[in-house]
This record gives structure tokens, sequence and C-alpha cells, in this order.
């Protein structure tokens, strides 16, 4: 079972990394000024400013979801719900990352 901090972090990996990678290449080609970079139609240049905005939006320790001490197995956590006094909230999945299909 994957955690939600988990599935969040997928999530946002690629988006970063086509962030970083975005950043890398217009470093790159404005020190070699005889490379000409062809922006492809429908996609916008991620400046540094905004690359940092979203690298803050996306720090899960951050979220409010993240103070909830999430547990790995089923058995630790009916024991700290029992402890507790509180409810469990279950998530299950068919094994793909997205719990989808």
């Amino acid at each position: 079972m994957y955690s939600p901090r988990y599935i969040v972090w997928c999530l946002a990996l690629p988006l970063l990394m086509s962030a970083v990678a975005g950043v890398a290449t217009n470093r790159s080609s404005a020190d070699d000024k005889s490379v000409e970079k062809k922006t492809e139609p429908g996609h916008a240049k991620l400046t540094t400013g905004e690359f940092e905005k979203l690298h803050k939006q996306l720090q899960i320790k951050d979220q409010p979801w993240a103070a909830i001490s999430w547990q790995p197995s089923i058995t630790e956590a009916r024991k700290l719900a029992a402890k507790e006094n509180k409810p469990i909230l279950l998530f299950t999945g068919n094994g793909h990352l997205l719990a989808c299909g």
C-alpha cells in the first residue's frame, strides 16, 4: 500500500523534473549564443521565479495532512486508534500507483 505522501511525491516529481529541465535548458542555451532554442507551440517557458514559487508550493512538509502520523500497517493503526480512541482511515488499492484500474 502506498502512503499518501508517496503518491503526492510521485505526482509532483515529474512536474518538478520538467521544471528543472526547463530551467537547465534555458541556462545552457543562454550560455551558448550560437544555438537557437525553439519553443514548441503550446509550451510556455518557466522562469526561475516561477520555478521557485512552484517548488515552494510543492513542499509537502507544509501541508496540513503531513502532520498526521500515518501508519504503514493496519495492525499498528488499530493499536494506535484503540489507544487514542480515534477512527481509522484506510486507503486501499490494486497495486497501481494511482489505485485506478
